[in-house]
């Protein structure tokens, strides 16, 4: 080995060496601004060409949309969804993005927007599971239906049976809903009431 090799072997360790600790510390004080809730300063380090070096557009993006939802900015949240769901991605960053988009977009109303990443969602999952159980939940929220009336129902009692309050709780909500759509006040305040147990 000459002594030129072992220099530029020495060169590049040194590098690699400084680069991750240079990614590691400008994670941690993402993540710090992020858990302190200073959502100004997050995004202004994320849109920095600082950080456009050491984290790639769509984790820059992701944590933007992360930031505002979590600072309750509906509007700044939704404009960054838009910029991340035109974004490319891949299949694994995608198959998460997805369901919290429809989330995100159904709960703020967005049904027209909801109901394209939904359609997305079901041409993408090869588990149906995950696909049909949005398609139910936008049906009632968007919709009004009240089909799954009596299968939630049905749902309901196994989750009681096994304890499972996560899943009662959802179900309670999702037949709030549906009881309200049926003009059913009584079973609506119910369930409403028991959802939030």
């Amino acid at each position: 080995m000459t002594p030129y090799f072992i220099v530029a072997i020495v060169v590049l360790g040194a590098f690699l060496a400084f680069d991750l600790v240079r990614r590691g510390k400008a994670r941690k004080h993402v993540d710090d601004l992020y858990e302190q809730g200073r959502t100004e300063e997050l995004v202004e380090y994320l849109d920095a060409s600082k950080a456009s070096r050491i984290f790639p557009a769509y984790n820059r993006l992701y944590t933007k949309f992360n930031a505002y939802q979590k600072a309750g900015d509906v509007t700044a949240a939704s404009e960054t969804l838009k910029e991340l769901l035109a974004l490319g991605s891949s299949d694994e960053q995608r198959s998460d993005l997805l369901p919290r988009a429809f989330q995100f977009l159904l709960k703020n109303g967005d049904h027209e927007n909801a109901e394209k990443v939904l359609d997305e969602l079901e041409r993408r999952e090869p588990d149906r599971t995950l696909a049909d159980e949005c398609r139910k939940v936008y049906d009632i929220v968007a919709k009004g239906s009240t089909v799954y009336i009596k299968e939630m129902e049905d749902q309901l009692k196994q989750a009681d049976l096994l304890g499972d309050g996560p899943t009662a709780q959802r179900l309670h909500y999702l037949l709030s809903l549906q009881y309200a759509s049926e003009n059913d006040a009584e079973a609506s305040t119910r369930h409403r009431e028991l959802s939030l147990k």
